[in-house]
């Protein structure tokens, strides 16, 4: 399949709660990248587009080369698509799976996921999702920060139904869940859980 006249889907990579992402090759520049294609059936109500939306505008703010950046937003359609840079390697979910990691690796990944998230809280943005399957270890880069759907500005109003709490549970600050207006404390206490 070939979206927006440039980008040849080769395999599905995951699914998300309001989007799929692909790998893809850029026909125009020959290297791979990552579509993440909002589906238009999950991604249907106001809310899911608006995060969607907001992905691109929050990955252009922040650069750090431990965070995945957003390249553009295209259509293809009548289907939204952001077109990310694709990091190669495995996340940190699947090398946790694999056994326990020496201290040497595990202080490197956390040093290097706390200067992304530095990089991030420096300009507002809040993650909000951080888990391991959102850490992908690249082989050069070490930590890359992935999966920006649900940050928010800081100074911004927050994108959230009434009632919900966004993020994996299981790293979600004890706050939050009285709460969904968290602050950057929420991914620093996300951070250690990992």
């Amino acid at each position: 399949t070939v979206l927006a006249e440039r980008f040849v889907v080769r395999l599905k990579l995951g699914d998300g709660a309001a989007a799929s992402v692909y790998r893809a090759t850029d026909t125009r520049t020959d290297r791979d990248v990552a579509l993440k294609i909002l589906d238009p059936l999950r991604g249907a109500d106001p809310v899911g587009r608006q995060r969607f939306a907001r992905e691109l505008e929050i990955l252009s703010r922040v650069e750090h080369p431990a965070i995945a950046r957003c390249l553009q937003h295209v259509t293809h359609d009548g289907l939204d698509i952001l077109v990310l840079e694709l990091i190669e390697g495995e996340t940190l979910a699947q090398r946790v799976a694999r056994g326990r990691l020496p201290v040497a690796e595990a202080v490197a990944i956390a040093t290097r996921a706390a200067e992304a998230l530095d990089a991030c809280h420096r300009v507002g943005v809040i993650h909000r999702d951080l888990s391991p399957a959102n850490v992908m270890l690249h082989p050069e880069r070490g930590a890359v920060l992935l999966d920006f759907g649900v940050a928010w500005f800081s100074s911004a109003a927050n994108l959230t139904r009434t009632g919900a709490v966004v993020g994996s549970p299981q790293y979600i600050a004890p706050e939050v869940f009285h709460s969904s207006l968290a602050d950057a404390r929420a991914d620093v206490y996300a951070l250690g859980v990992i």
